[in-house]
């Protein structure tokens, strides 16, 4: 244990450490002196021998006290004792100020807590360091298709790997019973694994064992993770040897894994499968096709680095396997990379995902800055109702430097309360994650660095809050001294209030602008019809042969052009999460590459969509045509000012070359906050198809009716209309709003808070001058603009200031608003209004009880 944690437990243990100390030396002056009396010397000098004896007791006291605690120590214990006696005296800003602090820091603390689990705590495995997962970088130029390690590559890699060991996992939804619970809507993850994946992971068990080497379908076994085995079981000893139903087929359980081992990733997973039984839960997923064709891509590979070898070595040899593997298949080569086993380590998060995480961080830095700003507001008008104790100190000899330590360490009591709350309410993060049912356990704890962050935090909001407020008060001479504290006070609390309304106005408008920009994109989408549009896929159980899938195509599109509706048969759903396929083209004998998005459908969709041609004519739906139709802003990219009909561009998703027949006009058919470049080609069939077809009355039962006719083993799948569809683009702008909304309410809500405060603060500083004038005949409504003319300029500064800002800020959010302008003159308007009326509902209370100050009772006291 170190020597001061020892001293400070010995200061606590000893609070009465002077009286013990003067009873020490006491008592060894008495020994001393009793020995010299035995050894004959008088009465009256054994007293001056015995502390002659005993030496420099002065010394000897500051020996003592060293021993037990250091004086800077010594001398904060005893600020601190002060600074808990000044703020309970003063309950309701103590109060006020603690809330206030815990809001910002928690908001920060909860947040950190959030981030570090989506980009950096790994899976939650014995030597999880250890764990990696790995990623195929794809390869440049033409081609660029989904490549990827394939389940060949993985049972060759687990043949002739020295460096690691390594599994295979392929995550999936599907529909899980057990006999406790009947079935829930609520579609969970499930893993279908390779064998040895759970003991490559050396996941602990609590019942039974791992899914061990199990190569065949007929080992229709599971594994349950520690909440299914309670949820589907109800925790029962003897599950081991029962069956768990999966997409109605039946696996017998053979293990539970240990608590805290439900999730390999973002999700939580319910149970483990073979890889193998995939195809006897449903043939069309992807487990199940790369079960089929072990070279179809892609696995999802981890490993495990052996003992003596680092992840470079592990890397290498990854890296010269795969390509030794593909170069047997006749592949290019690629690049290998490792990661952590977080959802976001080493990778990133998705754009859209990445600005809503960025809009979150920036709004809680913000709400952090705001209390900061409010709580040092509130300092410093306490300091006002202080001048007398300052004024005193500083004349009785106290020096600057001691007061502003006794000031910092109040500050520091206040931060420190508030940084505990905020800690504490970290650890209320991993309850709120189970109420969504898909996060696994122990994504979101809170640890050691939170606490780290949670600690600096408070120091710095402890400078913050105090650092300003201690140097303007103690920045006085004796004399004169009420009037220098009350002007320095006053301005600095003019620009915390601007910084206050200047954040809250920033927040808000952000809120505003991103519910706007969602209005605008689900309204005024006007360029082809989303409204009207009914989209669907269409899917099959059945395991397809290639004859059979291009006899469903030909069937399909057969039936579609002899049926008395519009059908329209794509690869892809406009504006939706399958919208399209990203890819790039070049103008034919060039090298310029030019990003486009691939949309493959057939002349009879635009129809329905009612997307017209600007000039020549649609391509033809025979793909062996080579044709193609582009939108104008690609046509104006690539051949601005020319006539783009008869020219030949190269796609790189296929290494195909087509011809340009037709120039559509712009929509906004891939994403609704942008027109993206676009190129139409005939159903090039990389999927089962989709139908588009004009919404009308049993319209969905006539489509379903046409499909059965093809093939009584197809059916439709999320048959809705394209607005519907396309909110599932929306799902990070929503969750942008939500968030900016709550933190702009926070924002408004300590905005309201710190102008109460401030004009309650004015309002009795200025109280005699208001009773004098209110005496002299003043009017009230003069009054009143003497008040307001008060924070005027911290006021005017705020909203300068929050214009500003919003300016920057709504720059930065043109991703989240769907062609909103970040300018928009509606937002600002509201935005004003609101901060309007909020201001004056701060104001109200502190001008009415000023405008009931009594003129008389005021004239007695002068």
């Amino acid at each position: 244990m170190p020597a001061w944690i020892r001293r400070l437990r010995a200061r606590l243990k000893y609070r009465h450490f002077e009286d013990d100390l003067d009873e020490e030396i006491g008592t060894h002056r008495s020994l001393a002196a009793d020995e010299h009396a035995r050894a004959g010397a008088p009465a009256a000098d054994a007293g001056s021998r015995a502390m002659r004896d005993l030496g420099n007791v002065t010394l000897a006291r500051e020996d003592s006290r060293a021993v037990w605690l250091p004086a800077l120590l010594q001398q904060f214990v005893q600020d601190a004792r002060y600074g808990f006696r000044s703020l309970r005296r003063e309950r309701g800003f103590t109060t006020a100020a603690v809330l206030m602090l815990t809001l910002g820091l928690g908001l920060v603390a909860i947040g950190f807590t959030m981030y570090y689990g989506l980009f950096h705590r790994p899976w939650n495995v014995p030597d999880a360091s250890r764990v990696f997962l790995a990623s195929v970088i794809q390869p440049p130029g033409p081609g660029r298709v989904d490549d990827g390690f394939t389940y060949a590559g993985f049972k060759l890699l687990r043949e002739r790997a020295k460096t690691a060991d390594y599994a295979v996992a392929m995550p999936n939804w599907h529909r899980v019973s057990g006999p406790e619970v009947v079935e829930s809507p609520y579609v969970p993850f499930v893993y279908f694994v390779s064998d040895g994946f759970l003991e490559t992971l050396h996941a602990p068990m609590q019942l039974g064992t791992g899914l061990g080497s199990r190569a065949s379908d007929d080992d229709r076994v599971a594994v349950l993770t520690d909440r299914s085995w309670r949820n589907y079981f109800n925790a029962d000893p003897n599950v081991l040897g029962k069956t768990v139903k999966v997409f109605q087929t039946d696996f017998t359980v053979v293990g539970v894994l240990a608590p805290g081992l439900d999730g390999f990733g973002p999700r939580r997973v319910a149970l483990f499968m073979p890889l193998a039984t995939a195809p006897l839960v449903r043939k069309d997923s992807p487990p199940s096709t790369v079960v089929l064709n072990e070279h179809s891509c892609c696995v999802s590979l981890m490993g495990r680095a052996r003992e003596g070898f680092t992840r470079d070595q592990v890397r290498e040899e990854l890296a010269l396997l795969t390509n030794a593997e593909r170069a047997e298949r006749g592949l290019a080569p690629v690049t290998v990379d490792l990661f952590g086993t977080a959802p976001f380590d080493g990778r990133g998060a998705p754009t859209g995902m990445m600005r809503v995480i960025g809009l979150i961080a920036a709004g809680v830095v913000l709400v952090l800055i705001l209390t900061c700003a409010n709580v040092g507001n509130l300092h410093l008008a306490r300091s006002l109702r202080r001048q007398r104790e300052i004024v005193v100190r500083l004349s009785l000899g106290a020096s600057r430097p001691r007061i502003i330590r006794q000031l910092l360490t109040e500050g520091l009591v206040l931060a420190g309360l508030a940084g505990a709350l905020a800690w504490l309410a970290t650890m209320a993060v991993p309850a709120l994650m189970e109420l969504a049912d898909e996060w696994p356990d122990g994504m979101y704890v809170s640890d050691w660095r939170v606490g780290a962050l949670t600690a600096t935090l408070t120091a710095i909001a402890c400078l913050i809050v105090s650092l300003a407020p201690a140097l303007q008060t103690t920045r006085v001479s004796w004399r004169g001294a009420a009037a220098t504290i009350s002007a320095r006070t006053g301005r600095t609390r003019g620009v915390l209030l601007a910084v206050q309304i200047a954040i809250a106005m920033v927040l808000i408008l952000t809120a505003t602008l991103i519910a706007r920009g969602i209005h605008h994109a689900a309204t005024s989408t006007s360029d082809f019809a989303m409204q009207t549009t009914i989209a669907a896929r269409v899917s099959t159980r059945d395991e397809l042969t290639r004859e059979r899938f291009n006899a469903i195509w030909s069937g399909l599109e057969a039936a579609a052009a002899s049926s008395e509706l519009a059908i329209g048969i794509a690869d892809v759903i406009p504006v939706s999460n399958l919208s399209g396929i990203s890819t790039s083209v070049r103008p034919a004998g060039t090298n310029i590459d030019y990003r486009a998005d691939l949309m493959p459908m057939n002349a009879r969709s635009f129809a329905v969509l009612q997307v017209p041609l600007v000039r020549g004519r649609w391509a033809s739906d025979d793909s062996r045509a080579r044709e193609a139709v582009i939108n104008e802003l690609l046509a104006e990219q690539i051949w601005p000012g020319a006539d783009p009909i008869g020219k030949a561009i190269q796609i790189d998703f296929d290494d195909s070359t087509v011809t340009i027949v037709g120039v559509a006009r712009n929509a906004h058919l891939r994403y609704l906050g942008e027109i993206r470049p676009l190129v139409h080609t005939p159903p090039m069939r990389v999927g089962m198809p989709a139908l588009l077809v004009t919404d009308s009355p049993d319209v969905t039962q006539r489509l379903a009716a046409l499909v059965q006719g093809v093939d009584p083993s197809l059916r439709l799948v999320d048959a809705n209309s394209l607005a519907h569809l396309a909110r599932s683009t929306l799902d990070n702008a929503l969750l942008g709003a939500a968030t900016a909304g709550a933190l702009g309410l926070v924002a408004l809500a300590l905005a309201v808070v710190g102008i109460f405060g401030v004009f309650s603060y004015i309002i009795e500083e200025r109280r005699r001058e208001i009773g004098i004038r209110l005496a002299l005949g003043a009017g009230r409504r003069d009054i009143r603009r003497s008040i307001a003319r008060a924070s005027r300029g911290a006021l005017v500064g705020g909203v300068a200031g929050g214009l500003a800002l919003s300016a920057i800020v709504g720059m930065a959010l043109q991703g989240l608003l769907f062609g909103l302008s970040p300018a928009d003159p509606i937002s600002y308007a509201l935005v004003a209004v609101l901060l309007l009326a909020a201001a004056i509902a701060a104001m109200y209370v502190p001008v009415r009880r000023a405008l009931r100050t009594d003129p008389a009772a005021t004239l007695r006291a002068e």
